[in-house]
């Protein structure tokens, strides 16, 4: 009869504690919690470093829209001079040659 008192009593926390599975478990959650974090902590700093290239990619291409938008208004400005230039030399000729026409119109009258 004391041996199925024993067999039925429960351990004591000192036995669980104390018992090599507990340790194997303590060992097994330790290093998941260790990978766990790592895993976390590189994906922080891999998404982090995305970002910042990210940045720096926003950053080269908002001065090269620049830079082309200059280039594009200092080769577009010359010639828009030219075109004025041009337009004007036209319109001072038409208004010659539209007086020349009415002194040619009044002559004949």
């Amino acid at each position: 009869m004391a041996e199925e008192i024993k067999e039925k009593q429960q351990p004591t926390f000192m036995q669980i504690v104390k018992h090599p599975v507990t340790y194997a478990l303590f060992v097994v959650v330790s290093v998941f919690w260790a990978v766990f974090y790592l895993i976390i902590d590189v994906n922080k700093d891999s998404r982090e470093s995305d970002r910042k290239q990210a940045d720096r990619m926003l950053e080269m291409q908002d001065r090269l829209y620049k830079q082309m938008i200059e280039e594009v208004k200092q080769q577009v400005t010359p010639a828009v001079n030219k075109v004025n230039e041009a337009a004007t030399k036209v319109d001072s000729a038409a208004v010659k040659v539209d007086s020349i026409a009415q002194q040619q119109k009044r002559k004949r009258r």
